[in-house]
């Protein structure tokens, strides 16, 4: 996960390092944009166990025994994370949505410079 992160935000920053010398299309932006979309697909699944991890202290019956795990489990979550991060649904959409107005900005650039 943390290389296919990596690829995509290193296309990202090269895609618009090179758009600021070219004239935007179509396709330019469809090329921006794919790999956000499968960067998302994929790091959903991610964000989608850090949710249940901290839903699931509230389906565990509570007993004698378990009362030390549990809460542990509710200071500290059950998490995947990524480069000491725990990804959520808002991380992940604050950062297309970074890389959005940043595509956007260099539009809107090329258009005033013309």
């Amino acid at each position: 996960m943390t290389s296919i992160i990596t690829f995509v935000m290193l296309w990202c920053t090269l895609f618009i390092i090179y758009l600021t010398n070219t004239t935007i299309n179509w396709l330019c932006i469809f090329e921006m944009f794919v790999p956000l979309v499968i960067l998302y697909l994929l790091a959903s699944t991610y964000a989608e166990v850090n949710f249940e991890g901290e839903r699931i202290v509230r389906f565990v019956l509570p007993t004698s025994e378990r009362m030390g795990v549990l809460g542990h489990m509710r200071s500290d979550h059950p998490q995947l994370k990524v480069y000491s991060f725990n990804l959520s649904y808002n991380a992940i959409m604050t950062v297309v949505a970074g890389i959005a107005i940043s595509f956007a900005t260099s539009i809107v650039f090329d258009q005033v410079m013309k």
